[in-house]
């Protein structure tokens, strides 16, 4: 759990490269979390990543210029509980981001 603090920073990188293996890094991370889950149910890895400021950054990747890294943070948040709406919200997303790249 020592390395996710320092992944949860490089979120903030101003190179795409480094960001995706990051958020490659966490996805895997927060999947096995999802197999180690607590006797409530949660994830002590998603614990960890939010109590770092990582659902903030994950949030603000969303808005990034890069349309991987836009989906892959929208895809993680699937972890911290926001999978109700994500399907629908991820569509409707992806179609919007989409009218505004020209043709």
């Amino acid at each position: 759990m020592d390395c996710i603090n320092p992944m949860v920073e490089l979120l903030t990188s101003a190179d795409s490269r480094v960001i995706k293996v990051i958020l490659d890094g966490l996805e895997n991370i927060l999947e096995i979390g999802n197999k180690k889950s607590n006797e409530s149910n949660q994830n002590p890895f998603s614990i960890t990543i939010e109590q770092s400021g990582g659902l903030e950054k994950l949030e603000n990747l969303q808005q990034h210029s890069d349309n991987d890294i836009y989906e892959h943070s929208v895809l993680l948040e699937k972890f911290f509980g926001a999978e109700e709406d994500l399907s629908e919200n991820f569509e409707k997303s992806i179609l919007e981001k989409n009218k505004q790249i020209p043709d």
